[in-house]
C-alpha cells in the first residue's frame, strides 16, 4: 500500500508543480529573454521540477528509485521543444548521480536517453497534440517496465509496481497535461483580453485607454526627461466616407496607421484617440527631431496611394501639430492642450501642413 501511496504522493507534487512551471513561462521576466535563453531557462524549471519530483520517489530497492521524472521531460518537449527537453533531461540525469552513483543511476540514465529520443520522434508525428502525449507516455511507461524488471528481480514486487506504475503514470501524466492545456488557454486568453483593452480593434494601435495611461507616466517622470506629442488628424475625411462608403474610410484608417508605425522610433507609441485622429508620444524626443519625424509622416501620408477595396485609388493628406516639454509645455496636461492647439493651428491655416504650438515671449505657449 506505501507504493500506492507514495506514488499518489508524485501526483499531487506534480500538479503542483506543473502550475508553478507554467506561471514561470508566464512571468514578465521570463518572455523578455531572448528566445535561446528563454528555451534554456524553461529547460531549467522542468528539469527542476523533475529532481523535486524525484525527492519524493519511492525506494524499491536500496539502490533504486521511482517516480514520474519522464513527466516533466514530455511536457518541455510539447510545450517548449527539443532543446528546453534536453536541458531538462540533462539536469535530471545530473541530480540522479547525486542521489547516489551505482548501477541503478547508470541504468536511469540509459532511461532518460532512451525515452527523451523517443519522446523527439513522437512530437515529429502528424497527430493531435493529446496523442502525442500519450504516444509519449506509452514509451516511457514500455521503457520503464524493461529498466524496472532489469533492476527488480523480485516478481512480487514486480507484479504490483508495474502495473500500479503504468495506471498511475497515466493518470497523473493525463492530470498534468489536463493543468498545462488549462492554463496555457486562460492565458492565452487573457492575454487576449488584455490587448482588446488596450488595442483598437480596427487598426491595431493603442487605443485612448492606453494613451491616458502612457501619459500619466510621462506626468511622474517629466522631471527628468524629455517628451514630444504630435496630435494627427486626417483631412476632409468625411468626404471620404461620404463618397466611398464607411468600409473604405476604415481601409484608409488602417493604412494610415501603417505609415504611422513604419515612419516612427521603435520606442515611440502611436495611438488611435478615436476617428480619424491619431497621436503619438516620442519619448526622450528633442523638439527638432518631433518635426522631423512628423514632416517625414505628412510627406508619406501626401503621396501614398491609397487603394480601397474596390479597386478604386485616392490620396489624402493630414494634418500634425506637435508639442513639447519641456520647452513649450511646462506639464502634461500643457502637453497635450498644445498640440491641439498646434493641431488647429494646422488646419486653420491651409490643412496638410505641421504646426509647432506658439511660445509667447514670456515662454507661456499662447492661448487660442
Amino acid at each position: 500500500m506505501h507504493i500506492v501511496r507514495d506514488l499518489f504522493v508524485n501526483i499531487n507534487i506534480l500538479i503542483a508543480l506543473v502550475f508553478a512551471y507554467s506561471q514561470l513561462l508566464n512571468w514578465t521576466f521570463f518572455q523578455g529573454l531572448k528566445p535561446f535563453s528563454r528555451k534554456i531557462a524553461g529547460g531549467l524549471a522542468s528539469g527542476v521540477l523533475g529532481v523535486i519530483l524525484m525527492q519524493f520517489s519511492i525506494q524499491v530497492t536500496p539502490e533504486t528509485i521511482v517516480d514520474f521524472r519522464h513527466i516533466p521531460i514530455i511536457l518541455s518537449m510539447i510545450y517548449s521543444g527539443t532543446i528546453p527537453a534536453i536541458v531538462s533531461a540533462l539536469l535530471i540525469i545530473i541530480a540522479r548521480f547525486f542521489i547516489g552513483i551505482n548501477l541503478s543511476s547508470f541504468v536511469a540514465l540509459l532511461y532518460v536517453v532512451i525515452v527523451t529520443i523517443g519522446f523527439y520522434f513522437i512530437k515529429k508525428l502528424k497527430i493531435k497534440r493529446v496523442y502525442k502525449f500519450l504516444w509519449m507516455l506509452f514509451h516511457a511507461n514500455v521503457i520503464f517496465s524493461f529498466v524496472i524488471v532489469f533492476l527488480v528481480p523480485e516478481w512480487d514486487v514486480l507484479k504490483s509496481l508495474v502495473p500500479l506504475f503504468w495506471v498511475l503514470s497515466f493518470i497523473g501524466g493525463l492530470i498534468g497535461y489536463y493543468f498545462a492545456e488549462h492554463l496555457r488557454k486562460t492565458h492565452k486568453l487573457f492575454q487576449h483580453y488584455k490587448a482588446q483593452s488596450t488595442k483598437d480593434f480596427l487598426t491595431g494601435l493603442w487605443n485612448v485607454r492606453y494613451f491616458n495611461e502612457n501619459l500619466k507616466a510621462i506626468y511622474e517622470e517629466e522631471h527628468i526627461k524629455k517628451h514630444s506629442l504630435l496630435y494627427l488628424d486626417i483631412d476632409y475625411f468625411k468626404r471620404v466616407n461620404d463618397t466611398y462608403g464607411h468600409s473604405e474610410g476604415d481601409e484608409v484608417l488602417k493604412q494610415i496607421s501603417n505609415i504611422m508605425v513604419s515612419h516612427v522610433r521603435p520606442n515611440d507609441r502611436c495611438y488611435r484617440k478615436g476617428g480619424e485622429e491619431f497621436s503619438i508620444i516620442l519619448p526622450n524626443s528633442t523638439l527638432t527631431k518631433a518635426q522631423e519625424i512628423a514632416e517625414r509622416i505628412r510627406r508619406a501620408v501626401e503621396v501614398h496611394p491609397f487603394k480601397l477595396t474596390s479597386g478604386k485609388v485616392i490620396f489624402v493628406t493630414i494634418s500634425i501639430g506637435i508639442s513639447h516639454y519641456p520647452t513649450i509645455s511646462q506639464n502634461g496636461m500643457e502637453l497635450v492642450e498644445n498640440a491641439d492647439e498646434a493641431l488647429y493651428l494646422s488646419k486653420e491655416s491651409g490643412r496638410n501642413k505641421v504646426s509647432i504650438a506658439p511660445i509667447n515671449q514670456s515662454g507661456t505657449p499662447l492661448a487660442k
